[in-house]
């Protein structure tokens, strides 16, 4: 690939070493990353790339030096080139287009780069090369830096209410821990302590497990959190973490688990297949070289307080990039029935009751590519092109937030509700 568009830049007369240049005054180029600050765990970026030109354009290129141990993705856009790179290609990146569009021509493409950065990381020289009317230039911009020197911002608690049904319809919160070492986490199964905060038809006596996703193996499990032998502990965790307190003797559910980095899985149901209202948490207590990147509750969507309501807080500085979906119709294709036909999603700032944003299907947002690459890059399943499935991407400052999942038109249904960490936020 490479060989081939160095021949179209001779052709061009252009090929050679080229000093720094301001740009040419017929012919721009732009070039804008999806963020300029890598998170410490990895990930991808996305850079626009725009090449303008005036006249009749009979070879058009772009070329920029990616830095070390970074790896092309894949290409995108509304003006794709025709000559690229492949996946895993490093060091020089090549475009080149053998039919041109008409100006400007627009592209995307990715890289992905691997955790533990440091330092600044320097795209060397992007260049937009142009031969038109017989003339060859280069347009060459400033070096793009992007900092490794990633803000604190993360994800410190997650929680979901919803209506707890029996079978396939209990409460099934996932969550993600990446890096090394292990998490301390305080998780609670809620139900007659939401009295006090006017909720009704709760869930008379939660039953709660935690399980390893990969192994199947259960880890923990409790029914009435008093009856633990480190029922002191809980109670002071929680003091530690900012939960409201249990009510010594509830029928409420809690442990206390250590967990290394891996996907998990928190069952709720009730005592005897009862039903009702609850709500899991999850809160991390202490942590050594793990976070929480992701966390996803599938369980029925009713009406009015029966909606899926999930919670979660940011801290630390910077933003936090996040994917936030309501599923429904897609969950189908791994064989759940009675799914939501048609998930409303909405994602809530609690302290000034704001809604930051909102979707109802998600390929009508202006960003769906971004959707779909970030959807990627997490592991998270595809959505269907044209599917009633919602999603948003949000960047959010320190602060608690929800994530609202709802039917249109006051419909009902099994959905899931996710919110995913992106690897392209700080």
């Amino acid at each position: 690939m490479k060989t081939l568009l160095y021949r179209i830049l001779l052709a061009l007369g252009v090929a050679g070493s080229v000093a720094f240049a301001a740009s040419a005054s017929a012919q721009t180029v732009t070039v804008a990353p999806s963020t300029t600050t890598c998170s410490a765990t990895g990930g991808t970026i996305t850079f626009t790339v725009t090449l303008s030109y005036t006249g009749a354009p009979s070879a058009l290129g772009f070329s920029v030096v990616a830095p070390s141990n970074w790896t092309f993705g894949a290409a995108g856009g509304a003006n794709p080139a025709d000559v690229a790179p492949g996946a895993g290609d490093t060091g020089e990146l090549d475009f080149a287009w053998i039919t041109i569009p008409a100006s400007p021509v627009s592209f995307t493409f990715t890289v992905n780069y691997p955790a533990s950065l440091a330092g600044n990381q320097d795209f060397k020289a992007p260049t937009g090369i142009f031969r038109i009317n017989g003339v060859a230039t280069q347009t060459i911009l400033p070096d793009v830096l992007l900092s490794s020197a990633a803000g604190t911002s993360r994800l410190v608690n997650i929680s979901t209410r919803a209506q707890v049904g029996t079978g396939a319809n209990i409460l099934i919160p996932g969550f993600v821990i990446s890096g090394s070492g292990t998490e301390t986490l305080l998780i609670r199964a809620d139900g007659p302590s939401l009295t006090q905060f006017g909720v009704t038809g709760v869930l008379a006596q939660p039953s709660l497990s935690v399980t390893n996703q990969s192994t199947g193996n259960t880890i923990a499990t409790n029914t009435g959190w008093g009856t633990s032998s480190n029922a002191a502990q809980i109670a002071s965790v929680a003091t530690q973490v900012g939960a409201f307190a249990l009510t010594s003797g509830s029928a409420d559910s809690a442990v206390i688990v250590n967990l290394p980095a891996g996907a998990y899985t928190v069952q709720m149901s009730g005592v005897n297949n009862t039903t009702g209202i609850a709500l899991a948490e999850v809160y991390e207590v202490s942590s050594s070289g793990t976070r929480l990147v992701n966390i996803s509750t599938r369980a029925q969507v009713g009406t009015g307080g029966g909606i899926i309501i999930a919670g979660f807080v940011v801290s630390g500085s910077g933003s936090e990039q996040l994917l936030v979906r309501g599923d429904g119709p897609s969950l189908a294709q791994f064989g759940v029935t009675g799914s939501l036909a048609q998930p409303s999603l909405s994602v809530i700032n609690q302290s000034s009751g704001a809604t930051i944003a909102s979707n109802t299907v998600w390929g009508t947002n202006t960003n769906p590519a971004q959707i779909t690459n970030i959807g990627t890059s997490v592991g998270a399943f595809s959505l269907a092109t044209g599917s009633a499935d919602s999603a948003v991407v949000v960047d959010l400052v320190a602060g608690a937030y929800t994530a609202q999942v709802a039917g249109v038109n006051s419909t009902t249904g099994v959905a899931l509700a996710e919110v995913y960490e992106a690897p392209t936020g700080p």
